[in-house]
C-alpha cells in the first residue's frame, strides 16, 4: 500500500505533463517523487482515485486493493480476467489501454484470446474482453471496465445511434464512403460538397482545395477517392517516415501532379479498380536483378474497390486519417515493403540489415510492414530521386518531449541521450554527409530555393529524437520553410499546423535532414504528359 496517498495524489493532479509521462509507461516502470520510487501502477491508481474524488479502499476497475498482490477481478471458467470495451474503441486502443503494446508476446496473446474482435478491428459494445491468466502482470489494473460501467457505455452506444439519421446519406457502397460499415460514428455520414456554396479564396500555403473543410476532423473527412493529397494525420501507425515525405512532396511546386501520377484508375465490370506505380520500387527491383539477386519486388500495385473500403475502415489505427488518398498510397508502400520483407529472406539477408541498395529498408515486423524506416528511403521509392541526406554523427544527440509535440507546443529538450547507429550509405540514394557545415548549407539551398518564387522545389523532411525522461525514439517531420532565422517544420500528427524551430536548435538538435530536387519538366515531358491524360480520359474510364 502506498503512504501519503493524498500529498502524492496532489503532486499528479498538478503536473499534467508528469500525468502524461505515467499513462504511457509500463505498470512495472518506476518515479520517484519525494526521495520516493513507486511503480507507474501504483501512481495510476492514486490519480485515478484523486480524479474521482475518491479514498484509498475506492473501487478500482474491478481490483479491490490498490497493491497488485491484492487486486482481484472477475474471471470466466478458464481464469481468464473478464472487462469491457470503451464506446468506439478499436482493438489496438482497447489493448494500449489495457498496457498491450503492439508487436509484443502479450499483444500476440491478447489476440488470440479475442481473436474475432482483432478479425474485424474493434470490440462490440459490451462485448466480453478476455486477459489469459499468462499475461495478467502486463495489465495496466486501473483501466479494466467492470459489467457496470460497460452497461453504461452501451447505453451511451444507443443514445448515439437512436439519434434521427442525415437523410442525405449515401445508401450505395459504390462511392467509397469512408468506413460506412464501421460501427465507430454511425450517425455521423460524410457531407457531400455543396455545389451552390462559393470557394473560399486560396491560402498561400495550402495547394488543397479551398472549398475543403479542414481534414484533421475526422467527421469531415473527404468521403471519396479524387487523387487529390490533402492532410492526413498520422495516429497509431508508426510511419511517420512516410507520411513526412508523402507531406514534404505535397508541399512543393508540382507535388500534387506527383503524386497523382503515381496512380491510375480504370474500370472492370462497372467497378473501379486502382492501380499504382512506385518509380522507386521499380529502379530497386532492376538494380537487384542486375545484381544477380533474386526479387519479388514488381512495382505495381493493384486494389479492388471491396479492398479499397477494407482499407478505409482501419483509419487512424493501421492507416493515416482524413485523407482517402493518402491511405490508399499507404496500403500501396505497405505491399511494396511485402515484397521486400520476401525478396530478403528469399536472399537469406536480415531484415534490420541495411543494404545498399535503396529502397529495401523495411520493418522487422512482419505483420506490420510500415512500422518504421527512413524518409530518403521513402523518398525515393514515391520519386525514384536521389537524395542528399545529413546524418549525425554525434553520439550524444538531443532528446525532445514528445508530450509537447503532443500539445502541439514548443518541444524542449528533456535530455540527452548516447546514438550509435550509423546511416545507410546507398548507390542510388545520392550524397551523405555528417558535417554540420554540409547540414547549413542544405538548409541554404531550402532557403534560396523558396525565396526565387515563394513556393519549394525541394523535397524536405528532418528526424529528431523524440521521448520521455526514460525511452525515445526516432520522429520525421516535413520541413516546410526555412529562413534566415527559422526552420518550419510540419508534425505528420498534426499536418494542418506549423511548427517553428530556430534554425540555431535545428542545427543542433536534427539526427538527419533529406532533400530531394525535383527538377523541372521539360517542354516535351509536359507535351508528353497532357497526351497522357487525354488518352487515359478518354480510353480508361
Amino acid at each position: 500500500m502506498v503512504d501519503n496517498v493524498q500529498s502524492i495524489a496532489a503532486k499528479l493532479l498538478s503536473d499534467t505533463g508528469l500525468q502524461q509521462r505515467i499513462s504511457s509507461s509500463e505498470a512495472s516502470d518506476t518515479f520517484t517523487l519525494d526521495g520516493k520510487t513507486y511503480t507507474a501502477q501504483e501512481l495510476k491508481q492514486i490519480l485515478q482515485q484523486g480524479l474521482s474524488g475518491g479514498d484509498n479502499k475506492r473501487d478500482m476497475g474491478l481490483a479491490v486493493e490498490h497493491s497488485s498482490d491484492g487486486a482481484q477481478f472477475i474471471r470466466d471458467k478458464n481464469n481468464n480476467i473478464i472487462t469491457y470495451p470503451k464506446e468506439g474503441e478499436t482493438f489496438e486502443q482497447t489493448a494500449k489501454r489495457l498496457g498491450f503494446k503492439q508487436g509484443t508476446p502479450e499483444f500476440e496473446e491478447f489476440i488470440q484470446a479475442n481473436a474475432g474482435a482483432h478479425k474485424r478491428h474493434w470490440f462490440k459494445v459490451g462485448e466480453e474482453i478476455k486477459i489469459p491468466p499468462s499475461i495478467e502482470n502486463k495489465l495496466v489494473k486501473n483501466e479494466v471496465i467492470t459489467k457496470e460501467q460497460a452497461e453504461a457505455e452501451v447505453d451511451k452506444w444507443k443514445e448515439r445511434i437512436n439519434k434521427p439519421s442525415n437523410p442525405d446519406k449515401p445508401e450505395k457502397l459504390g462511392r467509397l464512403v469512408d468506413g460506412p460499415d464501421k460501427p465507430n460514428k454511425p450517425d455521423k455520414p460524410d457531407k457531400p460538397d455543396k455545389p451552390d456554396k462559393p470557394d473560399k479564396p486560396d491560402k498561400p500555403d495550402k495547394p488543397n482545395r479551398p472549398d475543403r473543410p479542414s481534414p484533421t476532423n475526422g467527421s469531415h473527412a473527404k468521403p471519396v477517392l479524387d487523387n487529390v493529397y490533402d492532410n492526413s494525420a498520422q495516429r497509431q501507425q508508426g510511419d511517420c517516415y512516410l507520411m513526412a515525405t508523402i507531406n514534404g512532396i505535397r508541399n512543393i511546386s508540382g507535388g500534387q501532379k506527383i503524386l497523382r501520377n503515381l496512380r491510375s484508375e480504370r474500370t472492370v465490370n462497372g467497378k473501379k479498380v486502382y492501380t499504382f506505380n512506385l518509380p522507386g520500387a521499380k529502379l530497386a527491383a532492376e538494380a537487384l536483378k542486375d545484381s544477380h539477386y533474386k526479387t519479388h519486388i514488381t512495382g505495381t500495385y493493384t486494389f479492388t474497390e471491396d479492398e479499397v473500403r477494407e482499407i478505409l475502415a482501419q483509419k487512424g489505427t493501421r492507416y493515416s486519417q482524413d485523407d482517402p488518398d493518402t491511405m490508399l498510397l499507404e496500403a500501396a508502400f505497405e505491399k511494396y515493403r511485402q515484397e521486400v520483407q520476401k525478396t530478403l529472406k528469399a536472399n537469406n539477408i536480415p531484415l534490420d540489415k541495411y543494404w545498399y541498395i535503396a529502397g529495401m529498408s523495411t520493418s522487422t515486423n512482419c505483420d506490420n510492414p510500415l512500422a518504421g524506416g527512413d524518409a530518403h528511403d521513402a523518398a525515393f521509392v514515391l520519386t525514384g530521386k536521389k537524395s542528399e541526406l545529413y546524418y549525425t554523427s554525434n553520439r550524444n544527440l538531443p532528446v525532445l518531449s514528445d508530450q509537447a509535440l503532443y500539445q502541439n507546443s514548443a518541444i524542449p529538450v528533456i535530455r540527452n541521450e548516447v546514438q550509435v547507429k550509423t546511416a545507410p550509405i546507398s548507390e542510388i540514394d545520392g550524397e551523405i554527409t555528417h558535417s554540420k557545415n554540409e547540414l547549413n548549407k542544405m538548409l541554404d539551398k531550402i532557403q534560396k530555393d523558396f525565396e526565387e518564387d515563394q513556393k519549394s522545389d525541394i523535397i524536405c523532411m528532418a528526424s529528431f529524437l523524440v521521448g520521455n525522461d526514460k525511452r525515445s525514439g526516432g520522429h520525421a517531420f516535413t520541413v516546410k520553410r526555412v529562413t534566415k532565422d527559422k526552420v518550419i517544420l510540419i508534425n505528420p500528427w498534426f499536418p494542418e499546423k506549423d511548427l517553428e524551430m530556430s534554425r540555431e536548435q535545428f542545427v543542433n538538435f536534427a539526427k538527419s535532414l533529406t532533400i530531394v530536387k525535383n527538377t523541372p519538366e521539360s517542354l516535351w515531358d509536359r507535351i508528353v504528359g497532357t497526351c497522357t491524360d487525354i488518352w487515359n480520359d478518354l480510353f480508361n474510364k
